[in-house]
């Protein structure tokens, strides 16, 4: 059985607000997706809302890279529903003491700072 990666869509929705959606299974193989999706964020903002919600698996490379983003001063929200196949991993490594979890995407658009909207 081949397994194949998974896909970050990165979709710019304000001067410094940003959507990264990811699907299918992320690992260390999808990292430098992931970290050149951040690059563009870095380039011009600083709030990231990440939509875990279509990720079917994910390693602790994928959770150390969301971790150094936050480290680095991004404003990640993460979202990951309960009942998402990536959530329990997520409730385990304590994601939520590091950074906010949202159930849905309109939770964490609205937790946005207004002037990035």
């Amino acid at each position: 059985m081949r397994i194949e990666p998974g896909e970050t869509h990165t979709r710019q929705l304000g001067e410094s607000l940003w959507l990264l959606t990811l699907r299918g299974e992320h690992d260390l193989s999808t990292v430098p997706d992931l970290e050149a999706a951040f690059a563009r964020v870095e380039s011009s903002g600083t709030t990231a809302v990440i939509d875990l919600t279509g990720v079917t698996f994910v390693d602790s490379s994928v959770i150390g890279l969301l971790i150094r983003e936050h480290k680095r001063g991004e404003n990640l929200l993460v979202v990951a529903p309960t009942g998402c196949r990536v959530r329990r991993l997520v409730d385990l490594v304590a994601l939520p003491s590091v950074l906010p979890i949202f159930e849905t995407r309109e939770e964490a658009f609205r937790s946005v700072p207004v002037e990035e909207h």
